[in-house]
């Protein structure tokens, strides 16, 4: 900080600058020896709540307190460095206090008005004047130090908080920070004219102190709000940011040589900074507690500058204006000043400060002003320079006029040294010159002025070849200055416009007075700069190195040149291949098929083809073993021949030319395998060659079958299960014979029926049915139903044969062949039980006392009539001996209540239709998954007359298990398909489980309706026993409730704290924590509003959108967090656009979910939520794990960028692993990462990860709460700064910064 002070008398004061100047004085200082001084560079603070001063050598950092007699809570403080006096604000006592540096000479300077709060000081020791700011009355007032009663208010308008105060003598100016409602840092001259704004700021922050670097014009500032140093050049106007600390409150701050020492409210000890940035640095201990004011003294900061007011008429206050012009002012109350001003003969200037340089010649006479004294009327003048004798041979002095203007003109007569000549202009009136009319004082400053340094050519553009020699010439550039001396002493720098140290490749040398070259300082490699986002291409060359050769001269006048080198790709690295040998598997055989591509395989290495070219590669055929290849230009391998069978495998060498080198070529081997099915013998004992992939090969029908066997080698490489279409000769001479009869009408069905029963039942493992036996024989049985006819006499031969026949069908030796049958038609054993139901239905409706039971050992038959029934029939009878043995022994069994209207009944148990029959449910109404397994005997009971209405009291079926592994137990009922092209599927509707027992291997199911009942199971799904359901829907609940309540308090404090917080990052937070509400809210009111379908529907699609919106406003915190981590210095605002992004994804999802469902799956009968079964879940589960993994991304790209930064690097292992750990706390909340425990909630065995999901995702509000609001520091700065401003209103302590404290009288030493 610039603060100046001179002796009192004008004599002194002039003597004290010669003999400073000149060497031969020394102000005074507290240790001196005869051998020399010793350095006693320190910084002066207060500490507030200790109530002492201490003194910090800057040098060591040893620290020692100022003995005053009183203790004293300062503010503002600044020192006087010639006589090393220290002035400060007592703001308790309404007092400026001032002292010696040692403690002595203690005493009031100036006694205030009562509520005075002082918070800046400047001590001009120039013109030997004090300014301070009065936050208080607002107001700058200016004290004479030769006489404080002399005081003057010269700022009283405008003004909001003013706090700091700074001076420049030289020119006759101040400057002050205003913490008002326009934060900003102002300036006038030093009687508070031409006041203006330097430099404004947000709203929001707090400039505090201030310091003034007068040579090289930088103004430096503190925001204690954003905690943030900067400088300002008052000159250019050209701002620089050198410090930002957001931990921090900043106080106090002073400049002393080129380092700032600034005080920190919140830091126990003092920091150091330098002039041009960097990290802040600690100085002396940690022991402080409340650091406020700070000032400075080193001997060489103090300015030897002549102060043009010594010499004044002034009466009171004498007030510099400018460099050369002051005013003088009366104390504040008296208007009796003398002011030159107001004389008759005042001289315009009153004060001639003329600055010239070295350089001029003898007879210059360019330097003039124009110059007029008031008494001038009438008479004519000229003038001479009062001046030693030996000055005289170097200047002289005329007037010269031109029109009404009188200029006074210095010649120089013979060249004069650097110097500064204080004299007096004598106006003389003409003729006779022997009378004085005026008398002025003049400056005259020689000085080496410092003429800018040229280099030539300006902006220069070439190029090197990659891998020249280090030393290699790359330009050559003239240099000239036209000083001498120190100014012509030129220093020469590279500097990069990117953030690749040139340095480092490039070195410039200066091989001539007047020359300069450019030479390569290593081996230059332009590929090594393939993958670098900071050089670039004006042609395609190679990498564009841009950067300044910067030429310096002593004064600090600058040229540069600016350098475009381009280094020259030569094309000497081979292209890269992912692996030098490529294995493929493929089924493609035929002529013009591509069996690989090698796109993206290869990747050119070289910096032209890898920047300038999308394709950087092109391949070529070097040999092939097989003669069938071809491949194109892109790496596209097609054949050029059908493959024969007898191949195998191939081997074909291809060449990777880089595409803007041709001869740079990387050679890889490309092993190509032909998949082909692999003999082998069938379930039938049928050899099969080798197959094709794609192609299907064909058997002839093994003896005394006709038709043929076909078998699909897939395009895997895999052979299907061979398809037998073969019919046994005898079994289709019967349907043959049967169709013959059908024409005449004499039809002997018993016959045909024995027939088929002996042909079918001799079968075993190597002489089952077979497809075409299957669909003969069950064709047959479906005509027998259309013709045949029962009486007395044959019903029981019939029905007994051809119950006979079903069950040969439907034996287990024939499982094989229902399979290949339903994997090739889709039709199982269902139109067996179509079938059997129509055969039974024909012998019930022909004759309605009918009693029969009939047991095979694959299905179990009975009909009979209802008449005898009581209350209930039960089906089968366990305990009678006509039930068949197998069917006895289960647990299987149906109850229904007797029907009044039915007449007769039929039951029959199907024993082993789990693999013969489709297990699939509806395709084109799908209530269940695909996955199931049908677990149980099929049982079908039918009354007749059907009954078509809802049975009164619904049916009761028993199931036994046979695998009790499986889960999630649905009742089903086979369901006819209305469509030809459909044989029917498994439903469910009409149809609930009742009980399931899995240590008794029993299912229960109701329903309301007869037809064929099963059990499908699954072998993956769970349920959860229904005491975790219970606890964990309490968890969710409270959960709920209480993140709402966290959520809408997280909203309320951000909005009331919203002007200290306002940022985009804040504004993404809002819309997760409002979204998040709404969802909550929806979830609460209407996941279980199914009583009403229409409503439950609703609320399913506004959930689904809700929480998609609430799963991409974690995307965009994730996206935004680590594009601001990674990219902190871009300009692209990214938030809006992202935010905006989540919600046309989240209405997309719903829009297309709707239309393509047609609402089918919004809304089940356990909640108004996405059904599983249908599929429609994938729509949310899908989008949510997406996020999921981008946003775990995200973080651990956060982290690895938080650990690489050079705070973290200075930590332990284990501190890293806090912070990194920290870190995912924070984030898990608002990036949905605690979402990844239900993807591990998948059986009973994890029920704890439920809890863990339900309880991190419903309290999911209050973890956003505590870490995004309770934990957040701009928030709890903002509180603090708040709660400040609360208690500052009822205080009258001049102390504004930070929180109050008690006070302590204990020293820290």
């Amino acid at each position: 900080m610039f603060k100046l002070t001179l002796v009192s008398f004008v004599n002194t004061a002039l003597l004290h600058i010669i003999l400073v100047k000149f060497g031969s004085f020394t102000p005074p200082t507290e240790n001196s020896t005869n051998n020399g001084i010793k350095t006693d560079n320190y910084v002066v603070t207060m500490d507030a709540d200790q109530k002492h001063f201490y003194k910090i050598q800057i040098d060591n950092g040893d620290v020692s307190r100022i003995p005053f007699a009183k203790l004293y809570q300062g503010m503002a403080i600044d020192i006087n460095p010639l006589t090393k006096t220290l002035f400060w604000s007592n703001n308790t006592a309404n007092v400026i206090m001032k002292a010696q540096v040692d403690g002595s000479q203690e005493e009031k300077f100036k006694t205030l008005q009562k509520r005075s709060t002082i918070e800046g000081i400047a001590v001009d020791y120039i013109n030997q004047l004090l300014f301070y700011t009065c936050t208080f009355d607002k107001v700058i007032v200016v004290v004479s130090l030769k006489n404080k009663d002399i005081h003057k208010t010269i700022v009283n308008e405008s003004l909001g908080i003013p706090k700091d105060i700074i001076v420049h003598p030289e020119r006759g100016a101040i400057y002050w920070s205003d913490r008002g409602n326009e934060p900003k840092i102002g300036t006038s001259t030093m009687d508070g004219g031409n006041r203006s704004t330097i430099m404004s700021f947000e709203p929001n922050s707090w400039p505090n102190a201030l310091a003034l670097d007068v040579k090289s014009m930088n103004l430096f500032w503190i925001d204690a709000y954003h905690g943030v140093i900067g400088r300002i050049n008052i000159d250019t106007w050209v701002r620089k940011i050198l410090s930002s600390e957001p931990n921090s409150y900043f106080l106090g701050m002073t400049l002393v040589g080129d380092k700032l020492y600034i005080t920190d409210w919140y830091r126990k000890h003092v920091s150091r900074l330098s002039v041009d940035g960097g990290k802040l640095e600690q100085i002396g201990p940690s022991n402080f507690s409340k650091l406020t004011g700070i000032t400075g003294y080193k001997k060489t900061d103090i300015r030897t500058v002549f102060s043009k007011c010594l010499q004044s008429s002034c009466s009171h206050l004498c007030l510099p204006v400018s460099r050369k012009d002051y005013k003088c002012a009366c104390s504040d109350g008296d208007q009796n000043a003398l002011s030159p001003y107001r004389e008759a003969n005042e001289c315009t200037p009153n004060y001639i400060n003329l600055t010239i340089s070295d350089d001029l010649p003898k007879g210059d006479s360019s330097t003039k002003i124009s110059f007029f004294c008031n008494n001038w009327i009438n008479i004519s003048v000229s003038f001479r320079l009062d001046i030693t004798y030996n000055e005289h041979r170097y200047f002289m002095v005329e007037n010269v006029k031109s029109g009404n203007l009188n200029y006074l003109v210095l010649t120089i007569k013979n060249a004069p040294y650097i110097n500064t000549w204080n004299a007096h202009v004598s106006v003389l009136k003409e003729p006779y010159k022997n009378v004085t009319v005026n008398r002025v004082p003049i400056r005259i400053d020689v000085k080496e002025v410092n003429d800018r340094p040229t280099i030539l050519p300006d902006y220069l553009i070439t190029e090197v070849r990659e891998h020249v020699p280090v030393g290699t010439i790359v330009a050559h550039l003239s240099i000239s200055d036209p000083d001498d001396g120190k100014f012509g002493d030129l220093q020469i720098q590279l500097d990069s416009h990117t953030d690749i140290e040139v340095n480092g490749l490039f070195e410039v040398q200066r091989i001539s007075i007047d020359t300069i070259q450019i030479k390569t300082a290593s081996v230059l490699d332009a590929d090594k700069f393939l993958d670098s986002q900071e050089t670039y291409s004006e042609n395609t060359g190679g990498p564009t190195f841009l950067f300044d050769v910067l030429v310096r001269d002593g004064g600090g006048l600058s040229a540069n040149s600016i350098i475009n080198v381009t280094v020259t790709d030569i094309g000497d690295i081979e292209p890269v291949c992912n692996n030098p040998t490529l294995y493929n598997q493929t089924y493609m055989t035929r002529k013009g098929e591509t069996v690989t591509s090698l796109d993206n395989f290869c990747r050119a290495r070289n910096y032209v083809s890898a920047v300038f070219y999308s394709q950087e590669v092109t391949y070529a055929l070097r040999s092939d073993s097989c003669n069938l290849f071809n491949i194109t230009n892109n790496g596209s391998v097609q054949l050029q021949n059908r493959v024969p069978n007898d191949i195998k495998t191939c081997t074909i060498s291809v060449q990777a030319l880089d595409i803007v080198y041709p001869t740079s070529i990387t050679t890889l081997s490309l092993v190509i395998e032909f998949r082909r099915c692999l003999s082998d013998t069938d379930y039938r004992h049928i050899q099969w060659d080798t197959g094709i992939p794609g192609e299907t090969s064909k058997h002839n029908c093994p003896t005394g079958y006709k038709g043929n066997v076909t078998r699909f080698c897939s395009k895997t490489g895999i052979y299907q299960d061979p398809v037998y279409n073969c019919t046994k000769t005898s079994i289709e001479n019967i349907y043959d014979k049967f169709i013959d009869a059908k024409k005449t009408g004499h039809v002997n069905i018993v016959d045909v029926l024995d027939e088929l029963s002996n042909e079918t039942s001799d079968t075993d493992e190597n002489s089952s049915l077979l497809i075409g036996d299957i669909n003969v024989a069950v064709n047959t049985l479906a005509q027998i139903v259309d013709v045949v006819t029962f009486n007395t006499t044959n019903l029981e031969n019939v029905t007994d044969s051809y119950i006979q026949t079903i069950n040969n069908i439907l034996d287990e030796s024939t499982a094989q062949t229902w399979k290949v049958n339903i994997n090739q038609t889709g039709t199982g054993a269902d139109v067996v039980l179509k079938t059997t139901d129509r055969f039974v239905e024909k012998i019930l409706t022909s004759s309605k006392n009918v009693t029969a039971e009939i047991s095979k050992s694959n299905l179990y038959l009975k009909m009979a009539s209802v008449q005898s029934c009581n209350e209930a029939l039960n089906f089968p009878e366990h305990g009678k001996e006509s039930v068949a043995e197998w069917a006895r022994s289960r647990k299987d069994g149906l109850v229904i209540n007797c029907d009044s209207t039915a007449e007769s009944f039929s039951g029959i148990m199907y024993r082993n239709l789990s693999l013969i029959i489709p297990s699939s449910a509806n395709k084109t109404n799908i209530t269940m998954s695909d996955d199931l397994q049908l677990n149980a005997p099929v049982i079908s009971f039918t009354f007749y007359p059907n009954i078509k209405r809802q049975l009164v009291s619904p049916v009761e079926i028993q199931f036994q298990l046979y695998n009790n592994s499986l889960d999630n137990a649905r009742c089903s009922f086979w369901k006819e398909s209305k469509s030809e092209m459909s044989q029917g599927y498994w439903s469910d509707e009409g149809c609930r489980l009742k009980k399931y027992d899995k240590e008794e291997e029993v299912v229960v199911c109701v329903c309301d309706h007869l037809t064929n009942f099963a059990v499908l199971m699954s072998p993956s799904k769970h349920q959860i026993e229904e005491e975790h359901k219970e606890a964990l829907s309490v968890i969710s609940m409270i959960g709920c409730i209480v993140s709402m309540i966290c959520l809408v308090l997280n909203v309320a404090i951000h909005a009331f704290f919203w002007r200290f917080i306002k940022s985009v990052r804040y504004i993404i937070h809002m819309n997760l924590s409002c979204w998040l509400i709404v969802a909550y809210i929806l979830f609460l009111a209407g996941i279980n509003r199914t009583e009403n379908k229409g409503v439950c529907i609703a609320m399913a699609v506004l959930l689904h959108l809700v929480f998609l919106i609430v799963f991409f406003g974690m995307l965009t915190e994730g996206c935004y967090l680590s594009y601001t981590v990674l990219k902190p210095l871009s300009t692209i605002k990214l938030g809006m656009p992202l935010m905006i992004s989540s919600y046309v994804l989240a209405v997309i999802i719903v829009v297309i979910s709707m239309g393509a469902t047609q609402l089918q799956g919004y809304g089940t009968e356990q909640a108004c939520w996405l059904s599983t079964e249908t599929g429609l879940i994938w729509a949310f589960l899908v989008p949510v794990l997406v996020v999921i993994v981008i946003n775990f991304i995200s973080v651990v790209l956060v982290i690895r960028t938080m650990c690489g930064t050079t705070a973290m690097s200075k930590k332990s292992n284990k501190g890293r692993a806090k912070a990194a750990l920290r870190c995912i706390l924070v984030l898990m909340p608002v990036m949905g990462l605690t979402w990844g425990f239900g993807v591990l909630s998948l059986n009973s065995d994890t029920v704890a990860f439920q809890y863990i999901f339900a309880i991190l995702n419903s309290f999911q509000g209050l973890l956003i709460f505590i870490c995004h609001c309770v934990m957040d520091k701009k928030i709890k700065d903002a509180f603090s700064k708040q709660r400040y401003k609360w208690l500052q209103s009822t205080q009258s302590f001049g102390v504004s910064e930070g929180k109050r404290s008690k006070t302590q009288d204990s020293s820290v030493f």
